[in-house]
């Protein structure tokens, strides 16, 4: 599976011979990056770069993806694909403008998302924290979702289950203090370490778009927008317990979270850059371990892709928890 290069700093990154380097007045050597058997590059900082390089990555297949100082995501540098289906691209259209086959997709996509929560919240019916009566309300939810005829009604009931889900997160994690989701600003570490993940998956979610014969600019469930790549968010949103969610609470509650990963400025608390390092350094082992997620991911969007094509019929990715 190809690998990802993430960029914590600045400095200004060339291409040199058939590598890849990041020069700075930080940086006492030069940091070099193999090209080879990469899919994407991630820019957490002040990061220049000449059209000489932007060219070399092209030529690669190589999705580059940039982010703000305060980890928001600003934008990615696709190229062009090599292989462009016009047929995919009409019918993904077909099953976007027909309601029936929209909704559909986002049924699968939604209560996939609800089910891995409710599935990891089952898994700590132990801790006092949860209680049946919970996991009752979700399968209710859910239940009410495989009905639903409307797309705002099933973003809706996401919506209710992911409100109660968090909440139980809230009284899971003892260190340190959520109350709740919020993204912008993320108001505590909790929700720091929420934000650069799932910034990190998204860009993941991408590069796996780029690389079928999908178009990231046609969503079901989040509403096409000139802002951003409307489907990355739909199949992101399906992986965020599994492996942002799960991997925050689980360094968490093994105390593996330092203070010092965390900086305030600007209303909002921060991964700083050696927080980030390390917040990736578990990530990366999370999206390459096993299960693998990032060949989860690249298998999710390829189903898609079939489902569209008339192929097979989609069912998304449910975490087991």
């Amino acid at each position: 599976m190809p690998d990802s290069i993430y960029i914590v700093g600045s400095g200004t990154l060339k291409r040199e011979q058939n590598t890849i380097a990041l020069r700075g007045k930080a940086l006492p050597t030069p940091r070099y990056f193999p090209i080879e058997n990469t899919s994407d590059i991630f820019i957490f900082g002040e990061v220049s770069m000449n059209s000489r390089l932007l060219k070399f990555l092209m030529d690669k297949g190589i999705c580059v993806h940039l982010f703000s100082k305060y980890d928001r995501y600003l934008g990615s540098f696709l190229p062009v694909k090599p292989k462009v289906s016009a047929q995919a691209y009409i019918k993904q259209f077909e099953h976007f403008y027909s309601y029936g086959k929209r909704i559909a997709i986002a049924k699968s996509m939604q209560v996939a998302s609800v089910k891995s929560m409710r599935n990891f919240l089952r898994r700590h019916l132990k801790s006092k924290v949860v209680s049946e009566e919970d996991i009752t309300k979700i399968n209710g939810y859910i239940e009410a979702m495989e009905g639903e005829t409307s797309i705002e009604g099933l973003r809706s009931y996401e919506g209710l289950a992911r409100k109660l889900y968090f909440s139980k997160i809230a009284m899971l994690l003892e260190d340190y203090r959520f109350d709740g989701r919020v993204s912008y600003p993320p108001g505590d570490p909790i929700n720091a370490m929420l934000s650069y993940g799932y910034a990190v998956l998204y860009g993941t979610v991408l590069t796996a778009i780029y690389q079928s014969h999908l178009d990231a600019r046609i969503s079901f469930v989040h509403e096409p927008t000139f802002k951003s790549y409307a489907l990355q968010l739909d199949i992101a949103d399906i992986f965020k317990t599994a492996v942002i969610d799960s991997l925050v609470i689980s360094l968490t509650r093994k105390k593996q979270v330092k203070d010092s990963w965390f900086y305030a400025e600007s209303g909002g608390t921060y991964l700083s850059p050696d927080g980030k390092r390390e917040f990736l350094s578990h990530l990366y082992k999370k999206l390459s371990g096993t299960p693998k997620y990032k060949s989860l991911i690249k298998k999710e969007v390829l189903s898609l892709q079939k489902h569209v094509l008339g192929e097979s019929t989609y069912k998304a990715f449910v975490w087991k928890g």
